[in-house]
This record gives C-alpha cells, structure tokens and sequence, in this order.
C-alpha cells in the first residue's frame, strides 16, 4: 500500500501482484467468469434460450471453459459459456465468427489473435481456445490455453 493524496491506494507488487488481484476478483465472482466476454463477447442470462432449428447445428449452446495450459499460473481455471451461438452454418463465440464445415469442424478460427478450434458431434460442440498469442490482452489471458465443452439448448 502507498499512501497518495488525500487516501492511501493499492499498487501490486510486480507481476504476481496483479495476478493476484485478478484471481482476487474472479474469486469474489457470484460463478466463473465468462468466456463469452473474455474472448470479445457478450454473456447470456442464465435459462436464456433460442428456438433450435430442425436442421444443422443452428442454436445456443452452454457449458464451460476449462484451462489445459496455464502459462503464467494466472488464468481462470474455469470460464462459463452462455452465448456460444450457431446460426446458418457459422459459429458466432466472443470475437470468433467461423463456418463449419460438412464434418462438422470448425477449424483456425481467428479473433485478436486468439484460435478457436472443435468439432460438433450432435448437440455438443468440443473444442479449445488458444490465448497464447492474443494481442491487447493483459495480465492472466496472455498465455491460456481452454478446452471447450458445449451443449446446445433447446428452447
């Protein structure tokens, strides 16, 4: 702590400091926090959902992130995922927008550096996010790397 005028004010310690204050703040957090804002997006209200469509992989999905490489111990170890969105064969996550091919892959997506690669298998969409070469990003998403797992909802 340093003392400024008029108050004192809290300055972490390097690094680890500012690591800490992060998981400090995730931690306080009502769940984890959202991957949908995290990577460039908007969340959903819990129990939000969108008609789900006869045909293709059209629909909102939900489920989590969670971290496989925490690259400077700074990463949420679980992210939520409430507006992973498909929608006339392209995925719409965060940042990502990306066309999913015949097979179902989604392949190199691409949003601020960011990758976000899966496949979908009926209603579950399994994937990762790799953060490790995302630009503008400070502190813990500098070198993350997340599993996704997906579940569509049917509304």
């Amino acid at each position: 702590m340093k003392q400024a005028r008029g108050g004192w004010w809290f300055r972490p310690a390097g690094r680890f400091g500012a690591a800490a204050v992060c998981l400090l703040v995730f931690a306080c957090s009502s769940g984890p926090p959202s991957a949908d804002v995290l990577f460039g997006g908007s969340a959903v209200a819990g129990g939000a959902s969108d008609a789900v469509s006869a045909g293709g992989f059209d629909g909102l999905y939900t489920g989590t992130a969670d971290i496989l490489v925490n690259g400077n111990f700074g990463c949420p170890l679980q992210l939520a995922v409430s507006n992973f969105r498909v929608q006339g064969g392209e995925v719409r996550f965060g940042g990502f927008r990306a066309p999913i091919a015949a097979d179902g892959s989604v392949a190199n997506a691409w949003f601020a550096g960011m990758t976000l690669n899966g496949h979908f298998a009926g209603t579950t969409f399994t994937g990762a996010v790799n953060t490790q070469a995302g630009y503008g990003h400070s502190g813990p998403l500098q070198t993350c790397l997340y599993t996704i797992k997906v579940q569509r909802t049917a509304g």
